[in-house]
């Protein structure tokens, strides 16, 4: 494996050892974990500037190294739960105001709702005055909601909006996605013609790309119409999606 002299298995066996496992995972791993062949030569490399405790330090990090990538490229091959997304119902409450809704209200980055706003007061905004309220569970867990409203009154009422909100448990497990999804099937049987977002605050990123794969159009920016917490004015976006049919 190595062609340099100074590390062989009559010489050093442990590091030896850690270098060849370190080859070893390069060829055996199920899982896409970049680097070792190059970690290896860094080894040898090591071994003949600076002998004995340089490698133990090379390996040290490596194998360091090596524990961030298979954690990291193991999340990224996990697979998604299912997710079902069905009717609020007042029980759900319980969970949604205290692990869902209170922390991001609190939070005040992403809604314009007051951050101090109380339980009360947020349970008739989410679950009163929509036109319907839904969550999403993985395994029996609520860990998402979103409602859906007429956008305005009279001529625009055949435009809705929509709200999403998910816990930090929801995170890579294709909730987010999911409530997107169900909304855009769901608007139409309520009979919306078309969905509106009138304040994605740019500095959502996440959001703007999940909609923008949906295919929703950015049609207005609002230049720093929002005072976030912690990154100051930020711009927000007027986003829109025609969800009858084409003429």
């Amino acid at each position: 494996i190595f062609p340099h002299p100074r590390i062989a298995p009559s010489t050093e066996p442990a590091m030896w050892r850690a270098a060849q496992s370190l080859l070893f995972r390069t060829r055996a791993s199920p899982l896409p974990i970049p680097g070792h062949a190059a970690v290896a030569v860094r080894l040898q490399m090591a071994w003949g500037l600076g002998g004995r405790s340089v490698v133990q330090a090379a390996v040290c990090t490596s194998l360091r190294t090596t524990a961030r990538r298979v954690t990291t490229t193991t999340a990224a091959h996990r697979p998604r739960a299912t997710v079902t997304v069905r009717p609020l119902e007042e029980s759900d409450w319980d969970t949604v105001w205290p692990e869902i809704v209170e922390p991001i209200v609190r939070a005040g980055d992403t809604y314009t709702f007051p951050s101090d706003a109380d339980e009360s007061e947020m349970k008739k905004e989410w679950t009163e005055k929509p036109h319907a309220t839904f969550v999403a569970e993985v395994e029996g867990k609520v860990l998402g909601t979103y409602y859906v409203k007429a956008n305005q009154s009279g001529g625009g009422a055949h435009v809705c909006n929509c709200g999403y909100m998910s816990s930090p448990a929801a995170q890579g497990r294709g909730v987010a996605t999911a409530m997107c999804h169900h909304s855009l099937a769901e608007a139409p049987k309520l009979g919306y013609k078309a969905m509106q977002f009138n304040f994605v605050l740019k500095s959502n990123a996440g959001a703007v790309r999940l909609w923008e794969k949906l295919g929703f159009d950015i049609v207005g920016t609002l230049p720093k119409a929002f005072n976030h917490p912690t990154q100051g004015y930020v711009d927000a976006l007027i986003m829109y999606k025609w969800l009858g049919e084409r003429t």
